[in-house]
């Protein structure tokens, strides 16, 4: 779960000044990823004005490992059978969301190195470093993509078969009776004018 930490609240003209700092002026539960970032907060004084400062935030999640004024984040992933192998330092890091950043002004700190130790057939144990040798484990799994077959649709064409066939069954049955139920009503209705007309008649009599 992403915990957030609000390290310090400065004043605009104490805050240092970075050129690399990230400032967000959008809602702060819309950050995606950890880091520092320098979050634009406005409010309106006593004689009405509108005052603005930036309150230095830092986002973590429950992987994040922070030392001295370094942090560095990454993420379990799953690929496919074999791809662990095949993968560079730089897809690792997109596969797994890792970043490392300085906790005070917020600038990226390049991830240069990586080490993978294969745990069991389809675990991997990967270690991601950056220079100053601050580091990360998470694990790789490789996983087989299950195709897409009439078994894992549930999908039973004898049972198919049968309900297409009573459809037909009834489709035939329908044919022949809806013919059948409108002469039952034509004679019916032809029935009733004929008793009406002798009725007419006897009574002339």
């Amino acid at each position: 779960m992403k915990r957030l930490m609000v390290i310090l609240l400065l004043l605009a003209s104490f805050l240092p000044i970075h050129a690399d700092i990230e400032v967000w002026e959008g809602n702060i539960t819309d950050i995606q990823e950890p880091g520092t970032y320098y979050v634009k907060v406005s409010t309106t004084n006593s004689d009405g004005e509108l005052v603005s400062t930036l309150v230095k935030t830092v986002i973590t999640s429950d992987n994040t490992i922070i030392i001295a004024n370094e942090a560095i984040d990454a993420h379990d992933f799953q690929v496919g059978i074999g791809e662990v192998s095949s993968m560079g330092i730089d897809a690792i890091i997109r596969k797994s969301k890792a970043k490392a950043w300085n906790v005070e002004t917020g600038a990226r700190i390049p991830i240069s190195q990586m080490t993978i130790n294969r745990e069991s057939t389809s675990s991997y144990a990967i270690t991601l470093a950056t220079d100053s040798q601050l580091s990360i484990t998470i694990r790789a799994i490789e996983k087989e993509d299950t195709p897409i077959t009439w078994d894992t649709l549930d999908f039973r064409p004898q049972e198919f078969k049968n309900i297409s066939n009573r459809y037909v069954q009834l489709s035939i049955l329908l044919v022949f009776l809806f013919p059948l139920v409108l002469l039952m009503i034509a004679h019916t209705g032809f029935s009733r004018k004929v008793r009406q007309a002798n009725e007419v008649l006897f009574k002339r009599k």
